[in-house]
């Protein structure tokens, strides 16, 4: 009989070490209550009366499950650590996943040309910007210098022949400039005028796609998050409370309250909580009416 026994705990020592094809969730609460009456002495009478209470909570939350080998009776193949993942108002059609992404795809490739756009624009106009003010310092510098020879008096032989052929310089580099936009001074002027003109009307519009591919972008990730679902398996919530009351003369009484999530019901119950909590202060700092709008874009949807 005692050998019957020792094989039957060795049995059950060897299933319990043996790896899990899943790892449940494991919770424990424990609350001991007690209470205590005891009668005074006859010098004073009354009664003593004593009221304790233990509550102890405790949650083993698994992120990882070992699949069975074949030899453990397992499905086969060898034992396997795998993640717990956990999904929550997914699609269950694998085709509309499918559209999301591509979607997502095209609209970020989409914003990749858009931006290459804009910066090449941008690139462009910077060029602009230095060849204009590149033109103008020229400009500036050969009216310095002929005011300069105009009063060579002021100045030695030597100096004058210097601005002058700083002069001659200046104007070979004006008349390339010119050269390259007209063919004259005043034409090279407007063709550079126009062209800064359509640059930043050209940079303005790229500007203007780019932050549409943007707006795309979040709209395509927002509603392929929407048919994946939500994944945790690590969050974790819990609301743990009790309060005693005590009337005299009428009922007394102690409450528990215990509240314990895991996963994606955290998520929502957290999120819930906090938009709950900015709507009640909203509430009280804000006078009058707030729309559902505005409430929405201030504590989340």
């Amino acid at each position: 009989m005692m050998k019957k026994i020792t094989l039957l705990a060795i049995l059950l020592l060897a299933t319990g070490c043996a790896p899990l094809s899943q790892a449940p969730l494991v919770y424990n609460s424990k609350t001991i209550f007690g209470g205590r009456i005891s009668v005074t002495n006859p010098q004073t009478p009354g009664a003593d009366i004593n009221v304790g209470l233990t509550t102890e909570d405790s949650a083993f939350v698994p992120v990882a499950v070992a699949k069975l080998p074949a030899k453990l009776g397992g499905d086969g193949g060898e034992s396997k650590i795998e993640l717990i993942k956990g999904t929550y108002a997914g699609s269950m059609n694998p085709a509309t996943v499918d559209a999301a992404v591509k979607a997502l795809q095209d609209a970020e490739a989409t914003l990749t040309q858009k931006s290459a756009t804009l910066t090449e624009k941008q690139k462009q106009s910077d060029t602009n910007k230095a060849e204009k003010a590149a033109y103008e310092d020229l400009k500036n510098k050969q009216e310095a210098l002929k005011k300069e020879i105009n009063n060579s008096a002021s100045i030695s032989p030597i100096q004058l022949e210097q601005k002058r052929t700083d002069t001659e310089s200046i104007q070979r580099q004006l008349d390339s400039i010119w050269k390259k936009h007209g063919s004259t001074a005043l034409e090279a002027e407007n063709v550079m005028s126009d062209q800064t003109a359509q640059l930043s009307a050209d940079l303005t519009q790229a500007q203007t796609e780019k932050d549409s591919a943007e707006a795309n972008v979040k709209k395509a990730a927002a509603e392929l998050a929407k048919v994946e679902g939500k994944t945790d398996a690590y969050s974790v919530f819990g609301s743990f409370d009790s309060w005693t009351s005590v009337v005299n003369g009428g009922n007394n009484g102690v409450t528990l309250g215990k509240m314990f999530s895991t996963g994606v019901a955290a998520q929502n119950i957290s999120q819930g909580l906090q938009q709950s909590r900015c709507l009640a202060t909203l509430k009280t700092i804000v006078s009058g009416t707030i729309t559902a709008e505005n409430a929405e874009k201030i504590c989340g949807k």
